[in-house]
């Protein structure tokens, strides 16, 4: 069995790429679920909801496309 944070990771890249890949409309709990390879019950049990994955994956991919930038003005 997976680890948590490896599901958890699973499910937001799924997510991110679903939601970048085939838009808003295309992203279902099943959809996002199959991308990631887990159950549909592994985004409530993990995040709560779907809307909770895609607001925590909408971060994610902020913090990801912003990352590059902190570390450039840091140095």
């Amino acid at each position: 069995m997976a680890a948590r944070s490896d599901v958890r990771t699973r499910l937001l890249d799924a997510t991110i790429s679903v939601l970048d890949t085939a838009g808003p409309e295309a992203a279902t709990s099943r959809a996002i679920a199959d991308a990631a390879g887990e159950n549909l019950a592994s985004i409530t049990y993990y995040f709560g909801s779907k809307r909770e994955l895609v607001d925590e994956a909408m971060i994610t991919a902020t913090r990801r496309l912003i990352q590059p930038v902190v570390v450039e003005f840091a140095d």
